[in-house]
C-alpha cells in the first residue's frame, strides 16, 4: 500500500460507524477526563508564555503529563484491538482491566527505551533520528499483538519497518500536517475553555483513530511482506 493510499485509507477510519460505536463509551470517559488534563496544561503554558523568565512549572503539571501519557498509552491498545475486531468484522470485546494494563506498562517501557535512542539520535545528527523513528514505528502494534518482551518488541519492530516503514512514517506526517498547526493556533489563543474542550475532543478523535489506523495497517501489511 503506498503513502496516499494508506493515509486515505486510515482517515477514512475516523468515519467508520461500527468502530466508532465501539469506542464510543470509552472515548467518553476519556473526554471527561481530558477536560481536567488540557485545562490544567494549558493554564501553566500560557502562564509560561506570559512571564518565561519567572514561571515555573509546578508538580500537578508534570503529574498531568506522565498521567495523561500513560492513560494515552492504554487508550492505543483500546483503539488497536477496536481496529482488529472491526476489520476482522467481530464484535468488539473490550480488554481486561489487567491484560490492558500489563500492556500498557510494557508499552511505556518499550516506549521510553525506544525513543531514547531515537531523541540521541536527533541530538547528535538529526538524521540518524528519523531512521531510528522509522525502525521502531510498529513497538505500539508488536507489544499488543505479539506481547514480546521489551528488546525482541524492537528487534521485530525493525524487522517489520523494513519492509514498509517509510511509507507509514510519511502517512503520519501526511495525517498530522492539517492537524498540527490548528491545534497549536487553538491551544495558544484566547478561545474560551468550552471552545477549546470541543475543539479538543472532535481533532483528538480524528487524530488518533486516523494515525492508530495508519500503524494497524502499516503492521498488517509488513506482516504480509515478511511471510
Amino acid at each position: 500500500m503506498n503513502v496516499f493510499s494508506l493515509a486515505k485509507k486510515s482517515i477514512g477510519k475516523v468515519f467508520d460507524s461500527n468502530l466508532f460505536k465501539s469506542l464510543l463509551p470509552s472515548y467518553a470517559v476519556l473526554s471527561i477526563f481530558s477536560l481536567f488534563f488540557t485545562g490544567q496544561i494549558r493554564q501553566d503554558i500560557q502562564g509560561l508564555q506570559e512571564d518565561p523568565v519567572n514561571f515555573n512549572l509546578g508538580t500537578d503539571y508534570w503529574v498531568f503529563t506522565l498521567l495523561g501519557a500513560f492513560i494515552g498509552i492504554l487508550y492505543l491498545i483500546y483503539i488497536l484491538t477496536a481496529l482488529r475486531d472491526v476489520e476482522e468484522k467481530n464484535s468488539f470485546k473490550a480488554p481486561k482491566v489487567n491484560q490492558i494494563t500489563s500492556k500498557g506498562f510494557k508499552l511505556l517501557l518499550v516506549s521510553i527505551v525506544s525513543y531514547f535512542f531515537v531523541f540521541l539520535g536527533f541530538l547528535f545528527c538529526i538524521i540518524p533520528g528519523f531512521f531510528l523513528m522509522k525502525r521502531y514505528i510498529y513497538i505500539f502494534n508488536v507489544a499488543v499483538e505479539e506481547e514480546l518482551g521489551v528488546l525482541d518488541t524492537m528487534k521485530r519492530s525493525k524487522q517489520l519497518s523494513n519492509k514498509n516503514g517509510w511509507s507509514v512514517l510519511i502517512s503520519l506526517v501526511l495525517i498530522s500536517i492539517p492537524v498540527s498547526p490548528i491545534y497549536l493556533i487553538i491551544y495558544n489563543s484566547s478561545a474560551s475553555f468550552f471552545t477549546f474542550a470541543i475543539f479538543d475532543i472532535i481533532v483528538g478523535y480524528i487524530f488518533m483513530i486516523s494515525s492508530c489506523s495508519v500503524l494497524f495497517y502499516g503492521y498488517k501489511d509488513s506482516k504480509v511482506l515478511t511471510i
